[in-house]
């Protein structure tokens, strides 16, 4: 191990309107861009948070219609929908249903969202519409969930497997990340005698519902879960090239195989998302997983198990696998 290697600080500084700047210094030379690029990839697709994924609204069947006595049409009532910035207080609920009623002139903000005890609202001046008459009145249904990723809302949608049930549902494309923005830059700074040292500064920018702390430690230990694979200590678990370039290894599972992304198994969009929200990143975390514990997932179902089992199988591999 290289020995006397300097150990960086962190530094937050708030600077208003959920923005911020992460300082980290100082670094060896070089390691401003190492961490702050894997720092910012990790930020804008691997941290979870919550989004409006289905809206009902009384009397509407499509997103093309009118709604009479309100200002707004239904396309731009979704896009104000889709910025409200909610979370679910309860970490054993992914998912929760919010009730607007109303039938007064003036705007309908996120504050008119009925009371409820297992959400929290960030920017409850919010504004979803702007009732017109007093002859109407305005009943709203979304389901609020918790993912991690992009959920475009056909995908949404055609998981629905019954037809019957998304009659008058309007599915918004659903982007669980609360980071808006992240960008970095490297400045040269120094200590004492060392001049050709970095300092990383991040600037990031979140929808409100998480502290800036809080995500880059998040971020941090995603990365660190993912670098302990290759902290193989023990000897046993080292795959090996023999002379005729074949990979083998003492156990009788595959470490090579074990190690892969389970992006590489081509799973559905759905899926991979419902499994990453777990922190199910390789083929390891997969297997050692029984079909029970997958099906606590949240929007993991029947369906999904079926497509992932059957691709297990193509690889000789199965669920609840000890290793």
């Amino acid at each position: 191990m290289i020995k006397n290697l300097l150990k960086p600080k962190l530094y937050i500084e708030n600077i208003g309107n959920n923005k911020s700047n992460i300082i980290i210094y100082p670094l060896e030379r070089g390691f401003g861009h190492t961490i702050g690029n894997s720092l910012r990839r990790v930020l804008l697709s691997y941290i979870p948070g919550f989004a409006i994924t289905e809206v009902e609204i009384e009397g509407i069947i499509h997103e093309y219609e009118g709604k009479k006595g309100v200002k707004e049409d239904i396309v731009n009532i979704l896009l104000n929908i889709k910025d409200l910035s909610i979370g679910i207080i309860n970490e054993d609920i992914d998912s929760e249903l919010l009730v607007i009623n109303k039938n007064e002139i003036g705007p309908v903000t996120a504050n008119d969202i009925k009371p409820n005890n297992n959400i929290k609202i960030f920017n409850k001046d919010h504004i979803i519409c702007n009732i017109t008459s007093n002859l109407i009145n305005l009943n709203i249904n979304m389901k609020l969930q918790r993912g991690i990723g992009y959920n475009p809302f056909n995908i949404l949608k055609k998981n629905k497997n019954d037809n019957n049930t998304i009659i008058g549902k309007l599915f918004i494309d659903a982007n669980f990340n609360p980071i808006k923005k992240v960008s970095y830059n490297i400045e040269a700074t120094r200590v004492e005698n060392k001049t050709d040292l970095d300092k990383l500064i991040i600037y990031l920018e979140t929808n409100g519902s998480v502290d800036s702390e809080y995500v880059i430690k998040m971020a941090s230990n995603i990365l660190i879960d993912q670098f302990n694979v290759l902290l193989l200590n023990n000897k046993d678990e080292l795959i090996v090239k023999n002379e005729t370039n074949n990979y083998t290894n003492s156990n009788k599972l595959d470490d090579k195989i074990l190690l892969k992304s389970i992006d590489d198994l081509e799973l559905t969009i759905r899926s991979l998302n419902c499994l990453k929200s777990e922190s199910i990143f390789c083929i390891k975390d997969l297997i050692i997983k029984s079909e029970d514990e997958l099906l606590k997932i949240s929007n993991l179902g029947k369906k999904s198990l079926s497509e992932i089992k059957n691709i297990l199988n193509t690889l000789n591999l199965k669920l609840g696998t000890k290793i």
